[in-house]
């Protein structure tokens, strides 16, 4: 294990730990507190498969480890901005801009379990395996920057 998967573990366990801390609390308003957990769910999914690649790779297809990898990362600007949203109680004013980032997500979802132009394969790099970026991945960093910053 390098510092790199070490950090993913972490930010798994405390991110999960932060999901069931909120799930333990009365909600003040269970929009937010559901966007909130949902947000952090994603964090946590995502750098858990980051962490334990040294455990699933070995044990599953490398295609199927870089899917789940991005089953979690590829909702993580979608809830962060769905979350904004709902704090703000801007929800109603950018509910199309909302049903666009789910309907991104969707797509890019598909794209990256029935296609290769998502992402093809995996690089090993330093200890490190991480999935290669294929002819969409750049659509998706702009839109993760576009919703995270909106």
């Amino acid at each position: 294990m390098n510092h790199f998967t070490a950090s993913a573990l972490l930010t798994s366990a405390f991110s999960l730990a932060v999901c069931l801390y909120a799930l333990t609390q009365p909600a003040g308003s269970a929009r937010v507190h559901r966007s909130f957990v949902l947000y952090w769910f994603s964090i946590a999914f995502w750098s858990l498969f980051v962490g334990l690649q040294a455990v699933f790779l070995p044990l599953m297809p490398e295609a199927l480890w870089g899917w789940l990898l991005h089953v979690g990362v590829l909702f993580i600007p979608t809830t962060f901005f769905h979350f904004s949203l709902v704090l703000t109680q801007r929800v109603t004013k950018a509910r199309a801009a909302l049903f666009s980032a789910y309907g991104l997500t969707l797509a890019f979802l598909v794209l990256n379990s029935f296609t290769t132009l998502f992402t093809h394969g995996v690089a090993y790099r330093e200890g490190y395996a991480y999935p290669i970026p294929a002819r969409f991945y750049p659509v998706f960093f702009v839109s993760f920057v576009a919703f995270v910053l909106w």
